[in-house]
């Protein structure tokens, strides 16, 4: 029989990453009491997320007070502009200086990093996260929602909770209990990604990226010195494709045969190949119980916008649910979130989706007049690069946020 919770809390979120931890803070900023359990028994140092922008930097100010931001950008490396090198020797500088925002940049963090950052504001306002506990189900009632928890060992706990939020990624557990579908498809082929030292000739701080005829790749500079991050992204029916379980040897081959680029790649830390889905839940949530983050969406990681959607979703359901526990709103607000985020989701899918398709369908006669000509110029076009610019750091969408929290 399971042991039950001595102190019910509002909102039991399920989940430490970036998502899950920016809503226990949201909610404990508004003074709302919050569980908030993770299944692994520390922070993951191999995620794919990398690039903070500046409409997340920008809620965490105005959640936390600026010190979070400045120590994560302490931590991280600042790309201020990202370089498109193109076959032939064309490149585009694309400067995010125009972004408006102080933050305007790319801030290079491992999400294990923004994890750590997050998980000790959220101690300092007294909750801790609860590890080695999963969702194991749940049963829905009027006025709360009641959660079997299990831990490493195989005790289970019921927790009675006003809210439940799966936070809890791709395969979430919570939005199949729910019976949620989450359809949507597999890119084909392979991805390579390696955490790595590279030497090359130019003394360049921002973000590298290379587009040929044969895919695209690009190179994520860390705080140190000569580590990057590549990520090789092949088109359908390249060699590299099949490259599910890659090898330091098919990276530089990558640079050799592909890229022609005076690279020399050595001293990895990570290298894996990847598959990507993009795969929307038909609901983000019913009463009680809701979703958010990767739980509700995942998408071609192009822009980096993943994890930074994550955190928009949390502020935004923290935001209703704090309102409605504190009765400032009736239920009914809660149906907002959906109608707002849901959009943004579908959007950046559909976006990342192309980008992704044009970069990786197999080549045909018109692929080396496209790489060479015609990306080239569209990338030069400066109106476009500040569209861009700007729909990537996501500042638009936080400042309204921003303004709703400041009303409270």
């Amino acid at each position: 029989m399971a042991e039950l919770s001595a102190r019910p809390p509002k909102v039991l979120i399920v989940g430490a990453g970036p998502t899950g931890l920016t809503l226990a803070l949201v909610l404990a900023r508004a003074g709302i009491s919050v569980r908030i359990i993770e299944k692994q028994s520390a922070r993951s140092d191999k995620s794919r997320a990398l690039g903070v922008h500046a409409g997340s930097l920008e809620l965490f100010d105005a959640l936390l007070g600026d010190s979070v931001s400045k120590a994560m950008i302490a931590a991280g490396h600042v790309a201020h502009e990202i370089t498109l090198g193109f076959e032939g020797g064309k490149t585009a500088v694309a400067s995010l200086d125009r972004v408006p925002s102080r933050y305007n940049f790319v801030l290079i963090l491992a999400q294990s990093e923004t994890e750590r950052f997050l998980e000790e504001e959220l101690l300092r306002r007294g909750v801790a996260v609860e590890r080695r506990k999963e969702f194991a189900g749940l049963e829905e009632f009027s006025e709360a929602v009641r959660v079997e928890l299990r831990d490493d060992g195989g005790k289970t706990e019921s927790v009675r909770a006003d809210f439940v939020v799966g936070c809890d990624g791709s395969h979430s557990g919570v939005r199949e209990s729910l019976g949620l579908t989450f359809t949507g498809v597999q890119y084909p082929g392979a991805f390579m990604l390696a955490d790595l030292t590279l030497e090359w000739p130019w003394n360049y701080e921002g973000v590298r990226t290379f587009v040929t005829r044969k895919g695209a790749s690009a190179f994520f500079p860390f705080k140190e010195k000569g580590r990057y991050r590549m990520v090789v992204v092949p088109r359908e029916g390249s060699a590299f494709t099949t490259a599910s379980e890659p090898t330091l040897a098919d990276f530089q081959r990558w640079v050799d045969e592909v890229l022609r680029q005076p690279i020399k790649l050595r001293d990895p830390t990570w290298i894996t190949g990847f598959r990507i889905h993009r795969r929307i839940a038909n609901s983000c949530g019913r009463h009680r119980v809701f979703l958010a983050g990767d739980a509700a969406h995942i998408h071609s990681p192009v822009g980096g916008q993943g994890m930074n959607i994550g955190i928009h979703d949390a502020v935004n359901l923290g935001r209703r649910i704090a309102d409605v526990l504190r009765e400032r709103a009736p239920m009914t607000t809660l149906e907002g979130y959906e109608r707002e985020r849901r959009p943004v989701a579908e959007w950046v899918s559909r976006i990342t989706g192309f980008v992704l398709r044009t970069a990786t369908r197999p080549e045909s006669p018109l692929t080396g007049l496209v790489v060479r000509f015609v990306l080239p110029f569209f990338a030069n076009l400066r109106f476009l690069q500040g569209i861009l610019a700007r729909a990537i750091s996501e500042v638009g969408p936080a400042r309204r946020e921003i303004a709703r929290l400041r009303r409270e």
